[in-house]
């Protein structure tokens, strides 16, 4: 069997994140913010105050990636992170002023860049690519561990098991964070995504806009 990458959905794809990524980060960078960040940004914009156990399920990123995610957020004056007022174990992410006021122009950028991208598209090509991308996503959500190319069933640590961030948690994070920064990338990590305007593995990091736009 003869694999054709350019036939690929899985390959374009990623191809089109690593793109979207680097034409977003060239217009947010400006403002302080990097592709990496973005996602998190949107959520919050949303809905503030969610917990890092509902933005890793929301976004489909690992535990420990949203941990580092966070703790740059933090450090850039991004988020601050409080206490739950029924659960002083739980903390909640919130956007600091400086990150409420760079929403406008931030969606602006993604809006912008989604427009270059599908520029060529009418309308009522627009809304079927949407759909048939978001139907993609959710059968791959849906689906179970694949076979890895050795014939062993891919075991992977389900999120929803994820345990809510503690302050101590946080604490713990935060020093891990620095301890990775100092020594090098940690396997698994890519601190230097937004350096290189390309999306974390697990390509979810990369580019969205207004969660009513369903595109441009």
């Amino acid at each position: 069997m003869v694999f054709e990458k350019d036939r690929s959905a899985g390959y374009l794809a990623n191809h089109l994140a690593r793109l979207f990524a680097r034409h977003l980060h060239a217009r947010i960078k400006p403002l302080g913010l990097s592709p990496g960040t973005f996602p998190v940004l949107l959520e919050l914009w949303r809905e503030e105050g969610l917990t890092q156990r509902q933005l890793v399920e929301r976004l489909d990123i690992e535990q420990a990636t949203m941990a580092n995610t966070l703790s740059r957020m933090e450090r850039d004056g991004l988020i601050v992170r409080t206490r739950d007022d029924a659960d002083a174990r739980v903390q909640r992410i919130r956007l600091t002023p400086r990150a409420k006021a760079l929403e406008t122009a931030a969606l602006g950028a993604a809006e912008a860049v989604n427009r270059t991208a599908l520029g060529d598209l009418d309308e009522p090509q627009r809304a079927v690519l949407i759909n048939h991308m978001q139907r993609m996503i959710t059968a791959l959500q849906a689906a179970p561990p694949g076979i890895s190319p050795t014939g062993a069933p891919e075991t992977s640590t389900p999120k929803t098991g994820a345990q809510e961030t503690t302050a101590d948690e946080a604490a713990t994070n935060q020093t891990a964070t620095k301890t990775t920064s100092a020594a090098g990338p940690k396997a698994g990590a890519d601190p230097g995504a937004a350096k290189r305007a390309a999306p974390p593995p697990t390509g979810d990091l990369a580019i969205a806009t207004k969660p009513t736009g369903g595109g441009a």
